[in-house]
């Protein structure tokens, strides 16, 4: 009687341990979390600034994503937290197209030397983008975003307004 008794005072803990520390119990058909205690700890491999979320592991800042900007004019600044940023992540407008991201005219600085496919996939308002002329690996000219010497079409804006569009001399890909 005395086995039976603590098998089920064990059995009986177990139990509680799992509900306090949210360790999955099987009833052998599904797993379920009993309880889930959530803690939001900061990653200190993000930065965040002016609305705006930067990668900082490295040795250089990457931008990630666009939060909630209210503003129109958006510039990225060359360094976050002492670090330059040097690249802007693919689909960094995608988490916020719900957020109240308004940006519309974005200004990148020389030090962004590489700008990941689909970045501007979900900029749905942005116009137009203005590249610093000191950048060495890309140019803009009527908003339109290219790499250096118009090798290739990055970003064409969604809703420019031009009706005819001449491709500049020397453009290899689109």
């Amino acid at each position: 009687m005395k086995t039976k008794n603590k098998k089920i005072s064990a059995f009986i803990s177990a139990i509680l341990l799992c509900t306090a520390f949210a360790i999955p119990v099987s009833n052998g058909m599904d797993r379920r979390v009993i309880a889930v205690a959530e803690t939001a700890v900061p990653d200190p491999n993000i930065a965040e600034e002016n609305g705006i979320s930067y990668d900082i592991s490295g040795e250089f800042a990457v931008l990630k994503s666009f939060g909630a900007i209210y503003e129109e004019i958006v510039e990225i600044p060359e360094t976050v937290e002492g670090k330059t940023v040097v690249e802007i992540a693919a689909s960094s407008f995608a988490l916020n197209s719900d957020a109240g991201l308004f940006v519309k005219h974005l200004i990148i600085p020389k030090t962004v030397t590489k700008i990941a496919a689909l970045t501007f996939y979900y900029a749905s308002v942005l116009e137009t983008v203005e590249v610093d002329p000191d950048n060495p690996a890309y140019i803009a000219e009527n908003g339109v975003l290219y790499t250096s010497g118009y090798q290739k079409l990055v970003w064409y804006p969604k809703y420019k307004s031009a009706t005819e569009f001449a491709f500049p001399e020397g453009l290899q890909t689109i």
